[in-house]
């Protein structure tokens, strides 16, 4: 007879116990940037990726609410909304605007946001990305200019200066590069320089490539 009241008593603390107090806390199983990508496009959506069905009520707890999301980062436009997939787990995030080029950002998930089964993340959860550059170069400066051009000295060396660092590997004579004389385009090489100094339409600070074109031979006198 005691053993079965001891069985009762038992099952009346098992079950007057709250059930979230069981509960499983939910995790990130996955984000779109990854932890620590590179070269991000700027337009990349995010997502984050919950273990297990999430409060999607819109109250303060839910993923679908914004103040449980920030984003930080020089530029970081501000989060205007959290739509979550009930079939993926997944909540995207939307901004105001697309991300600035070249710059690192820091993504939380705070750890107020729980599970339909009441249960919340045992901690919050951060990731980092930096974006790609996006910004076009431009060209500064042309040697000979182009008003000069009807007067360049046949051995003078053509010189242009982009407004930032360029991948020296997509240089060529053939289609990237050309300097044409009316008939053919020129061989030659390229000598790759920078430079921080203002020119030309380029302010001074940043780095800046010169690329020369070398070609093979002098050029000839009255071609264009």
């Amino acid at each position: 007879m005691k053993s079965v009241i001891r069985f009762i008593f038992l099952l009346i603390f098992i079950f007057g116990v709250s059930s979230s107090a069981f509960a499983v806390a939910p995790t990130v199983t996955a984000t779109v940037p990854a932890n620590n990508a590179t070269l991000v496009a700027t337009a990349t959506p995010i997502t984050i990726t919950f273990s297990m069905d999430m409060l999607h009520n819109g109250s303060a707890n839910a993923v679908n609410t914004t103040s449980n999301y920030t984003i930080t980062g020089s530029g970081a436009p501000a989060i205007t909304g959290a739509a979550y997939n009930t079939g993926t787990f997944t909540v995207t995030i939307s901004l105001a605007s697309a991300l600035p080029s070249s710059t690192t950002f820091t993504v939380t998930v705070k750890s107020t946001v729980q599970s339909t089964a009441g249960s919340a993340m045992a901690a919050a959860k951060t990731f980092s990305f930096t974006t790609r550059d996006e910004i076009p170069p431009t060209v500064c400066t042309t040697l000979p200019t182009p008003t000069g051009m009807s007067t360049k000295n046949t051995a003078e060396p053509v010189k242009i200066t982009f407004s930032e660092l360029m991948n020296q590997s997509t240089f060529n004579t053939s289609s990237t590069f050309t300097v044409n004389d009316g008939t053919i385009n020129i061989g030659g090489t390229f000598t790759f320089t920078t430079t921080t100094a203002a020119t030309g339409s380029c302010s001074g600070s940043a780095t800046k490539q010169i690329v020369q074109f070398n070609p093979s031979s002098a050029l000839q006198d009255g071609k264009t």
